[in-house]
């Protein structure tokens, strides 16, 4: 209570007092004179301090509503900060270094319990100075001090397993949304508005989701049945003259749009009089519905839908038709606007459903206008939203966003709009409406800028937001790789050439073969040549699963998340990493090398080839070696359990240790109960050493390590005959098929001394009597009894070499205590086999070296 109490009052109130320029300079300086100083501190602890009586109980908390409720208070700021004259930019630095630290201390140095609500109060306030600062730099009320006051103010809320995101998922939001929402949007204020949404529209199951993917809208195409557009109505299946629609596909350059005429009845209901396919001409206006099948407006079996959801459709494109020409008077058969929707003109025979996917860009792009009809925003009347609601609805709340097809669909819209119970909007007008509120409200700045960044990564990859052609259109895999994690699709055989789409690539060579894998090497083929002849080499570092196809086995099998979702241990930012060069000074954000000429610059790229992706790239030879010349690699194996938490390697050169652990253990088991690490661990049966141990392992690094950080490397298989001297004086290309992602670094000094002790340990129980006795009885052992006696002369020598160290050696103690914790005393014999039944030694590999790795 005393460390929340200090803090509250250094960083909440204090803050506020640097902010209002209450403070004394460490040089003795002062914008205002101490007895204003007082008075106004004083006031900051009377009026940021509210209190509530709930029945006799006197609660009191922070707030920071003064602030936003008296207009003088930004002045004041602004005021103060004149007042240091010539020092004014010295000044905006010193208060962006209050931030900075502030933030640092509540994200990073804060490790005991602390009441959450504390935390956020301050973290609120610290949001809403840095934003009100960015805003007034950016609007030129204060001098530009070449600073950013951008910061992880939002970190410590909505965390995985918190009860908030227990909440949100108890009340409709499915984990991976909760996901989402942590991964791409970095304001407190956004994330703390999105927990209070209930979501709306249709219930979905989430309870089989994960916080990698949602599958409560995947389509069993077995089982779909079209939904009509009103419970309880009972109207026919209305179909479209599909030998048509196939002769204008295979018979013009075009695709067909649908020309519908509605009825009314008495009774208000509405129906289809008449549709006409006719064939698309440059300026015939139409409408391309883009929607979410799992609302119930698709047909995996026939061109046909209820009549009352095509009536449906032809009134929604309507009302919009005399929302956005409202200078127009009536419409007849030649001006109303056509319609496409993908049930009704894509057809189901292969040849011309082909057709109809090449052309399916040309659809969305050359549409008028792309309506999306979500059941979860058509649940809402936009009149009655606030524009930061509309907003957060439509980017951070709706199934459409979640839908990889959608993606496409929205990006190639010229104007895109969202259909609300009420009308269809464009997210211009909230977008324009929230950006005047956060004016005069810097908390409403924070959550313009995240749905900004949002609008971007839907809208930038063929428009800007002012409707020319984009700067975001260029390749770029890292947008690619963040806009479609957390997406989903039916078909897996769909992504590439919804990826092909988006990148500008030859559709046409996508759809002319029908297997995902032989899909997504064409995607990945055209990837390599737009980017000048190869792809970012980090691709290899990743642990989820790849093709299956020789030579392609280093190529994603998917970039969606929830692709592999059950077994998956790459998060987002895993993910966007394979995409980011490691020598940013050489390449640009998309991976393309600026001028890939030298050496150096050419490692930063793979090439693909038929015999896998050629890199250059260090790393090191991974050797078992045994304790002592004639020993086996494992000569104590039923003495004690191991289990692969890390592996001890001594790097041969320079003497160093290196410590090698398992990216996927390490990964899942932050998940894991203890029940099911064990299972694992069972199971495992101490993988990575027994790779080792075939004298055919390296590792793959794209960067030096640096002491004291993680790095993540991949283990490659050898290919036989690896180790032969080579026939030519030329540096020999290594050939190496993908084995696992680990994670090295190098020991820390205490590490080292307990690796040093535990093998001089292990070389003292080889030479022994005991290990020469248990290698001949276990030789020869035919029951479990019969070794029993040799194990326990084994384990009883590992016990008395150990106690005998742990009495003389008090700086190995020392270092069991700060890398095992305490209480170890009597479990440290058990590493002597577990780290050490054989020495594990890595030699080093140069950064030029060239591989092959499939």
């Amino acid at each position: 209570m005393e460390q929340q109490a200090f803090l509250q009052t250094w960083l909440f109130f204090g803050l506020l007092a640097e902010f209002f320029g209450l403070n004394e300079s460490d040089t003795g300086y002062r914008l205002v004179d101490a007895e204003t100083a007082q008075t106004e501190l004083d006031a900051l602890y009377r009026d940021y301090v509210e209190e509530e009586n709930d029945n006799g109980a006197i609660s009191k908390y922070l707030t920071s509503m003064p602030m936003l409720r008296a207009t003088q208070a930004p002045l004041l700021i602004v005021s103060r900060l004149r007042l240091a004259g010539p020092r004014i930019l010295q000044r905006i630095q010193y208060l962006h270094r209050c931030l900075r630290f502030s933030s640092f201390l509540l994200n990073a140095a804060i490790h005991t319990p602390f009441n959450p609500a504390i935390k956020t109060s301050i973290a609120a306030l610290g949001e809403l100075l840095s934003t009100g600062f960015a805003t007034a730099a950016n609007l030129r009320r204060i001098p530009d001090a070449q600073v950013t006051f951008s910061f992880a103010w939002a970190d410590r809320f909505l965390e995985d397993g918190s009860d908030l995101e227990r909440h949100m998922v108890a009340h409709g939001w499915c984990p991976s949304e909760v996901a989402k929402i942590r991964f791409v949007h970095q304001g407190l204020g956004t994330r703390h508005y999105l927990s209070l949404l209930r979501k709306g529209g249709p219930p979905h199951d989430h309870r089989q989701c994960t916080h990698e993917g949602c599958g409560a809208f995947q389509i069993n195409a077995a089982t779909y049945q079209p939904a009509h557009a009103k419970e309880g109505c009972s109207c026919t299946l209305t179909s479209v003259d599909v030998p048509e629609v196939l002769r204008v596909l295979k018979g013009t350059p075009t695709y067909p749009v649908l020309r519908v005429r509605i009825t009314s009845s008495s009774d208000g209901s509405e129906g289809v009089a008449e549709m006409h396919i006719e064939e698309y001409t440059d300026g015939l206006p139409y409408v391309a519905i883009s929607h979410v099948w799992a609302d119930g407006m698709g047909n995996p079996t026939a061109n046909s839908l209820p009549e009352c959801q095509i009536a449906k459709v032809a009134r929604l494109v309507s009302d919009l038709q005399t929302a956005t020409q409202k200078d127009i008077i009536g419409k007849d058969d030649n001006t109303a606007y056509r319609i496409w929707i993908d049930p009704l003109l894509c057809p189901m025979e292969p040849a011309g459903k082909n057709i109809s996917l090449q052309r399916i860009s040309d659809v969305y792009r050359n549409a008028a206008h792309v309506l999306v009809l979500d059941a979860s925003l058509m649940h809402y009347t936009s009149a009655i939203l606030s524009p930061e609601e509309i907003l957060l609805r439509i980017f951070s709340s709706s199934a459409w966003m979640r839908r990889l097809w959608t993606l496409q669909e929205g990006a190639l819209a010229q104007s895109l709009y969202f259909q609300f119970a009420d009308k269809a909007i464009t997210p211009t007008e909230p977008m324009e409406a929230l950006y005047r509120k956060s004016l005069s409200d810097a908390r409403y700045m924070r959550i313009w800028q995240d749905v900004a960044i949002e609008q971007v990564h839907l809208r930038g990859w063929f428009q800007s937001l002012g409707g020319e052609s984009s700067a975001f259109a260029p390749l770029s895999l890292v947008s690619l790789q963040r806009t479609l994690h957390f997406r989903t699709v039916s078909n897996p055989a769909d992504e590439p050439l919804c990826i092909a789409t988006l990148l500008g690539l030859d559709q046409a060579e996508v759809v002319a073969v029908s297997d995902a894998q032989e899909r997504m090497i064409r995607v990945w083929d055209m990837v390599a040549a737009k980017l000048g002849g190869g792809v970012p080499a980090r691709i290899l570092f990743s642990s989820d699963a790849t093709l299956e196809v020789p030579g392609w086995r280093w190529v994603p099998r998917s970039l969606l998340g929830a692709s592999y979702a059950k077994d998956s241990t790459m998060d987002v930012h895993h993910r966007v990493m394979r995409f980011r060069p490691w020598r940013d000074n050489l390449a640009n954000d998309s991976g393309k090398l600026e001028n890939p000429t030298t050496e150096t610059d050419k490692g930063t790229i793979g090439v693909p080839t038929p015999w896998g992706l050629r890199v250059k790239m260090g790393g090191f030879i991974l050797k078992s070696v045994p304790l002592l010349p004639g020993l086996p690699l494992h000569p104590w194996e039923q003495v004690a359990s191991a289990h692969e938490d890390m592996l001890l390697l001594k790097h041969t050169p320079s003497g160093r240790w290196l410590r090698l652990m398992d990216f996927y253990r390490l990964e899942k088991g932050r998940r894991w109960t203890a029940e099911e690490r064990r299972q694992y661990d069972r199971q495992a049966d101490n993988l990575l050493c027994r790779l080792i141990d075939t004298g055919r392992q390296a590792l793959l690094c794209d960067r030096s390590l640096q002491v004291g950080n993680y790095h993540t490397s991949l283990m490659v298989h050898l290919e036989d005959g690896w180790n032969r001297p080579s026939d030519t004086e030329t540096t020999r290309t290594l050939r190496g098929r993908r084995e696992r992602m680990v994670i090295l670094d190098w020991a820390s000094p205490a590490h080292a001394i307990v690796a040093e002790v535990l093998q001089e340990l292990a070389c003292k129980v080889a030479g022994s009597e005991a290990t020469q006795q248990i290698l001949k009885t276990m030789a020869n052992a035919t029951t479990k009894e019969e070794g029993k006696d040799a194990i326990n002369k084994v384990k009883t020598l590992m016990k008395t070499v150990m106690a005998g160290k742990w009495k003389t050696d008090a700086a190995f103690v020392e270092a069991v205590h700060d890398t095992r914790g305490p209480s170890m005393q009597d479990l440290m014999w058990a590493e002597l086999q577990m780290r050490f039944s054989h020495n594990l030694v890595c030699e080093d590999v140069a950064e030029t070296q060239e591989w092959l790795v499939d």
